[in-house]
Order: structure tokens, then sequence, then C-alpha cells
């Protein structure tokens, strides 16, 4: 776990990068968070946030010179940046005790056996015996 100043730095960095990228990188935090956690809702979250940014540079394309289409983008631009930093802040904020993603190399294996390990406070699980009181069998 990375100290407060470390947290809170990550944080500042991961919510800026969308509004530095002028919207560009807004997938970015979102693709670094699914990593770390690999839920499906974090890949939601990316792939909808990899949608709007593809969707951004094609009415970029589209628009032409035409002031109000023009217009209309860089609304869009400004609403996708804010949004993707405002959602990056909270997302990585120092209280949720988000890990480094050099946590995420671990296996799915590796993950659960380090998750039993750290779990295992009941006897039944100390003495290597299932829930309903059996003896636990050799794999």
């Amino acid at each position: 776990m990375p100290s407060r100043n470390a947290a809170t730095a990550r944080q500042v960095w991961w919510a800026s990068v969308p509004v530095w990228s002028i919207g560009f990188l807004s997938p970015v935090p979102f693709l670094i968070y699914a990593i770390i956690h690999r839920t499906r809702r974090d890949w939601a979250v990316f792939a909808g946030y990899l949608a709007a940014t593809v969707a951004m540079v094609v009415a970029l394309g589209a628009a032409g010179s035409n002031d109000a289409a023009t217009t209309g983008v860089g609304g869009f631009i400004i609403a996708l940046a804010g949004c993707a930093a405002v959602h990056a802040a909270v997302l990585f904020r120092p209280s949720r005790g988000v890990p480094q993603l050099s946590g995420a190399s671990l296996s799915m294996r590796q993950r659960n056996h380090t998750n039993s390990a750290q779990n295992c406070s009941r006897s039944w699980c100390r003495r290597g015996e299932g829930r309903l009181g059996g003896a636990r069998r050799g794999v």
C-alpha cells in the first residue's frame, strides 16, 4: 500500500490525464484500473470511455469548418475530459486503497492463494478441513 502522499499524487496524476490530453487519453486511467482489478464492470467502464473517445475523434473529422458543429464537438470534448477527470479522481482516491499496477501482475491463481492465506482465520480453515468439518483429501 503506497503512502498517503504517494496515493494523493497518483490520484492527481490519473485525474489530470484526460485534461492535459484534451480528452484523447481519457480511457487510460480506466484501463489501468481495469487491469488492476480485473472485473467486468471495470472493463465495461473502460470500454465506455474508449467508445466516447472514438466518437469524439469521428465527430472532429465530420465537423469540418462548420461553426455550429465545431462548437458542439468542443462542448463534447470539454464534457468528456471533465467527466473522465472527475471519475478518475473519485476512482483513485487514497481512501479506496487501490493497489499499485505492479501488484496486478499476479495470476488469478496466485491472487486467490494469497487472499485465501490472508483470510484463513477460522479453526476449520487452519486445520485444512472443509466447511462441513470433513478431513481434506489430497489433490
